[in-house]
């Protein structure tokens, strides 16, 4: 809290003008009330993994495929509904790539996923979320599997991502689902 005397008093009727006395007056009165009045409330940091990494979504619960990773469930699903797995990874900036397969094997569906991210000095950078989406379409009744599996490369040449080098493991994922009868 500020503490004015009576000499901070006098000095600014040594000021001139009845306008610079009464701005002084309702200063006083603003930063006392302000401080008297101030409580400390508490507050914490916590982490937490806000979105699931891999999720099963149907294809019309979204027009997009940010619209179809927010609107996923645990099911029950059905043989009648086409459906779409959902990845999402790690941010990427403007100059990385990334590169998708998927297959289906019987009743196992394998995802490789190929991130190449720039190591070198970056300006006007735009980080971004990629979602990647793979349709499942409509599939017949009983257990699956899913495996999905992330490697990274580093490249530090803009012009030469082809020359990324240094590949090791990111995002790994397994997800089981059943599909019911209608």
């Amino acid at each position: 809290m500020a503490i004015f005397t009576l000499d901070t008093w006098r000095a600014v009727e040594d000021m001139e003008g009845m306008a610079l006395r009464v701005l002084f007056a309702w200063l006083v009165l603003l930063t006392a009330a302000g401080v008297a009045h101030a409580d400390k409330l508490p507050a914490s940091v916590h982490r937490a993994d806000p979105d699931p990494v891999v999720a099963l979504s149907t294809q019309a619960s979204g027009a997009t495929a940010l619209e179809r990773y927010r609107a996923a469930g645990r099911g029950p699903w059905t043989s009648r509904q086409r459906l779409v797995l959902l990845v999402r990874l790690r941010d990427v900036s403007s100059p990385d790539l990334v590169e998708v397969t998927a297959e289906r094997k019987g009743k196992l569906v394998v995802v490789a996923i190929e991130v190449r991210r720039y190591s070198g000095p970056l300006a006007a950078n735009v980080v971004t979320t990629p979602l990647v989406e793979v349709e499942l379409g409509r599939l017949a009744a009983g257990s699956y599997d899913i495996r999905v599996d992330e490697t990274v490369l580093e490249f530090d040449d803009l012009d030469r991502p082809d020359l990324a080098a240094n590949p090791h493991a990111g995002i790994g994922a397994t997800m089981s689902f059943q599909v019911r009868r209608r």
